[in-house]
C-alpha cells in the first residue's frame, strides 16, 4: 500500500455489540483504499478483541493491536507511533461516518493545508438522532464554513471538545507534541482538543454533520455516566489541566474568559446540579476542588449567569456548603416554579431576577392534540417560557410559514389552540407554524412541534402533519387520486436496486425518505408501457445514512405503494429487507453476520425445545392427575353400587 492519506486510530474496548457497524462505515467510505485503520485493543474482555483480529485478516489497510487496559488516551498515544498517514483521525469504536466524510475531510485539508478540519456533529441512537447542546454552540452560528482560521477568529470552537471530530495533520501533532494525557482518565479530550486550539495556526470548520455519535440505550458510555463520583472528579481534574494550559501558553483573557463562561454553564454547573446524586462522604472534597477553580475566574463573569448560578456559585465562594448542596439540585424546580427558596440567606436573594432568566430562554410549543371539522384543523398546544410561573398569561398569535409567504391564523387563547383553515394549505406542502408570545416588554417566537405524526382524511383530500428535525410541525395538503402503485419485482446486483411496478395513472417520480434522520432521495421512472415502469435506486443511497430505516413512497399518489412480495438481499456484511407498512414500502438495512444469525437461530431452536419439553412435562402431569381423578371416581362408583 502506498502511503496512506489518513490514518484512522481506534481504541476498542469492550463495544462489541456497535463496532462491526463502525468498522463498516470506514470500509464504505469513498476513499477506502487511501486510509490505514489502526484498531488498539484496550484489554477488551468481549469479542471485540476477536472482531478486529477478523478486519484485519480479510482487509490489507486494517490493523489490530492488542494491548493492557490503561484507558481510551493512553491507547491513542500507543497508535500514533505506528500511523502513516498525512492526517489523523480518532475515530471511537461506537459511532459512525458518512461514506463521503473522509474524502469531504481531506479534499479541505488538500485545499488549505490546514493544521486541523473540525466538523459538525449529530447524536443517534437506534431510533433517533438530534443535535447536542455542544455542537449547537459551536456551529449554528455559521453561515457556511469558515477556512483557513484560528481560535481568536472564532471562539465558539471552544464548546466543542471531544477530538473524534476532527482531523489533525499528524505534523502538526508531532511538532507540538501533542499527546493525550498519559494516565486512565475520563474526558481525556478536553485537554487535548484545548492545546490543538491554542497551537493551531490554521484551523477550517465544516458546518456540515460528518461525524455520528452513538448514545447508547444502555448507557454503557463513559460520557452518559452522569452519576458516577469518579466522572464528576475526573472533570474537575481535567478542568485543572486546561487552567494549566492556559498559563503555559499564556493565554489572552478573551479566550480564558470564554472558556471560563462555558464552564459555569456547562461542565461545572452539569455535575452540580446532580451533587445530591452522590455518596455524602465526597460532597466536602468535591466543593472544595470547584471552589479551588472558580475562585480564578473574574467576578464579573457571573453578571450574566442565571439566577440560579449566580447563588450557587457565590455560595460555593462563600464556602456555604450545607447549603450548596440543599440549593443545587433546584435548577429545574427553578424553570417551572420560579420563587426564591424559604432556606436561603437574604444575602442571596439581590442576585435573583426571574424576568431576566426569561428573556434567556428558547421558547419550546408543542402540540398535545389535533382535531377538525369539515372546514379547519385544530392544533391544540401547550407551551410557556421558562422562568415564569405557569400560569402566566401571555399574548399568543400563530402564523403559517410557506417559503418566503407567511399567513396569519386564529388562535383560540383560552383554550390554547390553533385554528387553520383548510383552504389556507390547500395545495401546500411544508407549510410549517410559528408561534409568538408577546409578554410585557419582551416577545419569544418558535416553531411548533409533535411528537407523533398524524393523518386528517377526507374524501377527496388528506392533511398529513408530519414532523422533521427538531420536530417541528410541516402540513402537507394531499389530494387524493384513485391509483394503485404495485411493485411486482426487485433485482439487485451489489451496487443498485431495480424495481418493475404498475401504475393506474401515471407518475413521475418515487421517493426515498428516511424515518429518522429525514432524507429525502428522489427517482424519476421510465415507463415500459402504458402501465407499468421501471426505477433505480443506487445501494449508496441507503448506506448513506447512520439510521437506514427507510421508505419507498410517491409523492403524486400518497400512501398507495405496494409489494406483490416480500424482498430479502444480502452482501458480504447487510441483509436487506423490504416489506409492506401502512401502504407504504418499509426499507431495513442492517448488519449481517451469518454465524451470529445462525447462533441466534440454535438459541431459538434450543428455546422452543425447552418449551416443548416442558409442556410434554406439564401434559404428561396432567394427564396423571386425570388417570388419578377417574380411578378415584370408579372406586367412589364401585362403593355406591356395593351400598
Amino acid at each position: 500500500m502506498i502511503q496512506p492519506k489518513i490514518s484512522v486510530i481506534i481504541p476498542v474496548y469492550n463495544t462489541e455489540d456497535y463496532l462491526e457497524e463502525t468498522l463498516m462505515s470506514l470500509l464504505n467510505q469513498t476513499m477506502i483504499d487511501d486510509i490505514e485503520v489502526l484498531m488498539i485493543d484496550d484489554g477488551s474482555s468481549d469479542d471485540s478483541r476477536y472482531i478486529i483480529e477478523k478486519y484485519a485478516l480479510d482487509y490489507d489497510n486494517f490493523h489490530a493491536y492488542h494491548k493492557e487496559n490503561e484507558g481510551q488516551g493512553v491507547a491513542r498515544n500507543y497508535a500514533i507511533q505506528f500511523a502513516n498517514g498525512e492526517y489523523i483521525h480518532f475515530f471511537d469504536s461506537d459511532d459512525y461516518l458518512p461514506p463521503n466524510a473522509y474524502e469531504t475531510l481531506y479534499n479541505h485539508a488538500l485545499k488549505n493545508k490546514d493544521d486541523m478540519i473540525i466538523f459538525n456533529v449529530s447524536y443517534f441512537s437506534f431510533y433517533n438522532n438530534w443535535e447536542n447542546l455542544l455542537f449547537k454552540n459551536s456551529y449554528n452560528k455559521l453561515s457556511e464554513n469558515i477556512h483557513s482560521s484560528c481560535l481568536v477568529d472564532y471562539l465558539d470552537m471552544l464548546w466543542d471538545t471531544i477530538t473524534c471530530n476532527k482531523l489533525y495533520k499528524k505534523e502538526f501533532l508531532e511538532k507540538n507534541n501533542i499527546r493525550f494525557l498519559d494516565k486512565k482518565i475520563f474526558f481525556e479530550d478536553i485537554p487535548f482538543s484545548l492545546e490543538t486550539y491554542l497551537l493551531a495556526d490554521s484551523i477550517t470548520v465544516i458546518k456540515e454533520k460528518l461525524y455520528f455519535w452513538r448514545y447508547r440505550n444502555n448507557r454503557s458510555s463513559t460520557t452518559q455516566h452522569d452519576l458516577s463520583v469518579r466522572n464528576f472528579k475526573d472533570r474537575l481534574d481535567i478542568l485543572e489541566v486546561c487552567l494549566n494550559l492556559f498559563d503555559k501558553y499564556h493565554v489572552s483573557d478573551d479566550i480564558r474568559n470564554f472558556e471560563y463562561i462555558k464552564w459555569l454553564n456547562h461542565d461545572l454547573k452539569f455535575f452540580l446540579k446532580r451533587i445530591d446524586n452522590y455518596p455524602k462522604d465526597y460532597y466536602e472534597k468535591l466543593l472544595d476542588e470547584i471552589y479551588d477553580i472558580i475562585r480564578r475566574i473574574p467576578s464579573n463573569l457571573f453578571d450574566d449567569l442565571t439566577s440560579y448560578q449566580q447563588v450557587l456559585y457565590n455560595m460555593i465562594l462563600d464556602r456555604r456548603y450545607d447549603e450548596v448542596i440543599e440549593f443545587a439540585p433546584l435548577e429545574n424546580e427553578l424553570y417551572e416554579n420560579p420563587a426564591i427558596p424559604q432556606f436561603l440567606d437574604d444575602k442571596y436573594w439581590k442576585y435573583f431576577d426571574f424576568i431576566r432568566d426569561a428573556k434567556s430562554q428558547d421558547l419550546n410549543v408543542e402540540v398535545v392534540n389535533v382535531s377538525n371539522d369539515e372546514s379547519n384543523l385544530f392544533l391544540e398546544f401547550e407551551g410557556h417560557i421558562y422562568f415564569l410561573p405557569s400560569q402566566t398569561k401571555y399574548d399568543v398569535v400563530a402564523e403559517l410559514v410557506d417559503g418566503n409567504e407567511i399567513y396569519g391564523v386564529e388562535v383560540n387563547k383560552s383554550d390554547n389552540i390553533i385554528v387553520i383553515p383548510f383552504e389556507r394549505i390547500k395545495n401546500r406542502n411544508d407549510v410549517k407554524v410559528k408561534v409568538t408570545y408577546k409578554f410585557d416588554d419582551f416577545t419569544k417566537e418558535a416553531y411548533l412541534k409533535i411528537k407523533k405524526r398524524k393523518l386528517v382524511s377526507f374524501d377527496d383530500f388528506d392533511v398529513e402533519i408530519n414532523f422533521r428535525k427538531s420536530f417541528h410541525v410541516y402540513l402537507n395538503y394531499k389530494e387524493k387520486h384513485d391509483n394503485k402503485i404495485e411493485v411486482a419485482d426487485i433485482s439487485f446486483n451489489s451496487k443498485e436496486f431495480v424495481f418493475k411496478a404498475t401504475s393506474q395513472n401515471r407518475i413521475n417520480r418515487m421517493i426515498l425518505e428516511n424515518n429518522i434522520t429525514f432524507e429525502k432521495f428522489s427517482y424519476p421512472v421510465d415507463y415500459i408501457d402504458e402501465s407499468t415502469f421501471e426505477f433505480i435506486i443506487p445501494y449508496e443511497d441507503i448506506l448513506s445514512s447512520v439510521i437506514k430505516k427507510w421508505e419507498l413512497n410517491c409523492e403524486d399518489s400518497l400512501n398507495n405503494v405496494f409489494l406483490s412480495k416480500k424482498y430479502h438481499f444480502f452482501t458480504k456484511n447487510y441483509e436487506i429487507k423490504f416489506s409492506n407498512v401502512k401502504h407504504k414500502i418499509y426499507i431495513s438495512n442492517q448488519i449481517y453476520d451469518p454465524i451470529e444469525s445462525l447462533k441466534q437461530l440454535n438459541d431459538k431452536n434450543d428455546k422452543l425445545n425447552m418449551e416443548k419439553k416442558k409442556l410434554k412435562k406439564e401434559n404428561s402431569s396432567l394427564k396423571k392427575d386425570i388417570e388419578k381423578y377417574n380411578s378415584r371416581k370408579v372406586v367412589k362408583l364401585v362403593d355406591k353400587f356395593k351400598l
